[in-house]
Parts: structure tokens; C-alpha cells; sequence
């Protein structure tokens, strides 16, 4: 079921992507020969015009092959891909990533005004010794559902309550434990970040608010956007260690079938928006074969002045492509090992 999951998932990901591509080529006046949601060895295709759409055996991408384009020599035909202005070229690869990115958000934007704001629930899940929470008696599980007789649905709102005009004095926590509801009285403790009693929260749940839920959909989306560019960061300057980072197919399809577990579709479309933003970044990466690489060299030559020599593109497409490989193992061990 998981693997199911994450190739739908991924297939509409890449199908979005791929179509960024399209329609971009369509504007521009290129000739498409081929829309493909996999690679080959191809399992389905039709020809609608001048264009073959297929689905591919191998479900880990998929591309649109337009005329003249990584072609051995220059094409002859006015609609080539070889022969447009390098700032339309640049356009059509910036469009797979940018489809991405716009359609993360509209992603975000249903699931946030069908299902709700996602949160951490009220419910304990941690609790540190020798805390005012560990002295109380209250247990992992229990819900704090008001303090000092505001109500609290999520974690934010027990802290808020907690936090928001407090002084050393007592407060008090209704306690929810299966059907019983339980007082208990504390002291919080005065730390930097403020008063705490000691408690953490991991649940994540969907809460349904009246609030404006486009400009919520914005700040979550904007906040994953620059958390990825973050990680990859840290990653390349060495800060934070790839294998914690990285996750292949089989990683990724456990994230996407716990998401489902714990929110239901809300969690699978959360999800795929996440891995959308992914995808889209990576692809900005200058790494030739992603579309980041394309425009690397395509701002090359219009510094330059002119084209690169066939033979180098050519070096630098199988560089890319060996790169890309090693990545795919590389993440595929990772997936393995964490397994044993």
C-alpha cells in the first residue's frame, strides 16, 4: 500500500512538473515529440498529434523530449528547442520547478480549507523529570484541555495560556485521561525561554479555524520552502550530516504512509506539497541532466556569447548523469541501512 502511495504520489509530482515543461514549449512554438511519466523501456503510449504521451517502466520521473533538444547534431527545423532564443530555453526549464512550487501551494490551500491548520494537539507525549508536570502526576497521553479555565485545543494555546501574563504563581491544568477529567495545580518554572512545566507535545492534528487561509497556506508553505533550502545547506557546507538528511523511494514512501496514518488525506496532501517543494528545488540545483544544470549552461553561453562546443556539452551530460546515478544509490543504501 505504502509503494502504491508514493508512486501515485510521485507520479502526479512529476506529471505536474513535466507539464511546466509542456505548455512552456507549447507558448514558445517548440515541437514536442514526447510527454512521459517514466522512463523507458515504455508501457503505454498514445500519439495525439504531433506528440506521443507515454508512461514509463521505470516511475522515479519523467520528461518532455522536444525537437533539436540534446541532439547529436543541430536541427533543421524552425520549431526546434536548439534553435530559440536562450532566454525562452531558460523560461521552458524554469517552468518544471516553478509548477512545483505553485502547485505545493494550491495543494496546501485545499487541504488547509477542507481539513484544517495542521498542529500539535494538546495531548502529552514527553515529560521531563524532576519538572512540576512530573510531580503533579500527570501521564504521557493525558490531554491538557484548559489552564486556569481557558480552554486549549493545541499545544501553542497550553503554552500561550501558560506564558501569557503569567507570574510564580499556581496555575491550574484540567487533565482529560481516557473519560476522566482530573485538576491538578502546579508552580511553573522561570527558564530563559520563559515559565515551563515540563511537557512536550508530538501529535500532530488538524485544526479548523475561521482563519484567513490563504495567507496561512503562504506562511507554511514559504516556512517548507526555506527549511528545504536550509537542509541543503547545511548539507553542503557540512553541518548537518546527509544520511540524517536524505531519504530514497523507500524512505520517502514510509513518510507519505505515516502521514496518511496520522491525518488521512490531509496528510497525504500535506505531503505530496512537501515533496512537490522538494522536487522543485532540487531541480534548481546546477547539476546537469536537472533543469538547475540547463540554465547553468545556458547563462554560460549567452556570457560567452556564444554555443558551447557539442562534444563538452556532451562530457557534461554524462557528468550529470553519473552524478545523478551515484545520488540514486547513494540514497538507496541510505534506505537500506536504515532498515538493519
Amino acid at each position: 500500500m505504502s509503494f502504491l502511495l508514493f508512486f501515485l504520489v510521485l507520479g502526479v509530482i512529476v506529471a505536474i512538473h513535466e507539464f511546466g515543461h509542456f505548455l512552456f514549449a507549447k507558448i514558445f512554438g517548440i515541437k514536442v515529440l514526447k510527454f512521459s511519466i517514466g522512463f523507458n523501456p515504455t508501457i503505454l503510449s498514445k500519439k495525439i498529434g504531433e506528440t506521443e504521451y507515454a508512461i514509463g517502466a521505470v516511475p522515479l520521473g519523467g520528461y518532455v523530449k522536444m525537437e533539436g533538444e540534446f541532439s547529436g547534431q543541430k536541427s533543421s527545423d524552425p520549431r526546434s528547442y536548439d534553435l530559440k532564443p536562450r532566454w525562452q530555453r531558460i523560461v521552458i526549464l524554469l517552468a518544471g520547478p516553478a509548477f512545483n512550487f505553485i502547485s505545493g501551494f494550491l495543494i496546501v490551500l485545499a487541504s488547509f480549507s477542507i481539513f484544517g491548520t495542521p498542529a500539535y494537539s494538546n495531548r502529552v507525549v514527553h515529560i521531563q523529570e524532576n519538572t512540576p508536570v512530573a510531580i503533579s502526576g500527570i501521564k504521557l497521553r493525558d490531554k491538557i484541555i484548559s489552564v486556569n479555565g481557558k480552554k486549549t485545543a493545541t499545544s501553542q494555546e497550553v503554552i500561550n495560556n501558560i506564558t501569557s501574563g503569567i507570574t510564580e504563581k499556581e496555575i491550574e491544568l484540567e487533565i482529560e485521561r481516557d473519560a476522566e477529567r482530573i485538576k491538578v495545580k502546579m508552580r511553573p518554572t522561570l527558564t530563559k525561554g520563559g515559565y515551563r512545566i515540563g511537557v512536550g507535545f508530538g501529535e500532530t492534528v488538524m485544526i479548523k479555524s475561521s482563519d484567513d487561509k490563504l495567507s496561512e497556506s503562504v506562511n507554511y508553505s514559504a516556512h517548507k520552502i526555506k527549511t528545504i533550502f536550509l537542509v541543503f545547506r547545511g548539507i553542503f557546507s557540512g553541518q548537518i550530516e546527509a544520511k540524517d538528511s536524505i531519504g530514497g523511494p523507500i524512505a520517502i514512501s514510509g513518510v507519505i504512509n505515516k502521514s496518511r496514518l496520522d491525518l488521512g488525506l490531509a496528510g497525504i496532501l500535506l505531503i505530496t506539497a512537501i515533496i512537490s517543494f522538494n522536487l522543485g528545488i532540487v531541480n534548481l540545483l546546477p547539476i546537469p541532466v536537472l533543469d538547475g544544470g540547463g540554465i547553468a549552461i545556458l547563462v554560460v553561453e549567452m556570457v560567452m556569447g556564444k554555443s558551447l562546443n557539442k562534444k563538452i556539452k556532451e562530457r557534461i551530460l554524462y557528468m550529470g548523469l553519473a552524478i545523478l546515478l551515484t545520488l540514486m544509490l547513494f540514497t538507496t543504501f541510505l534506505d537500506i541501512s536504515r532498515l538493519f
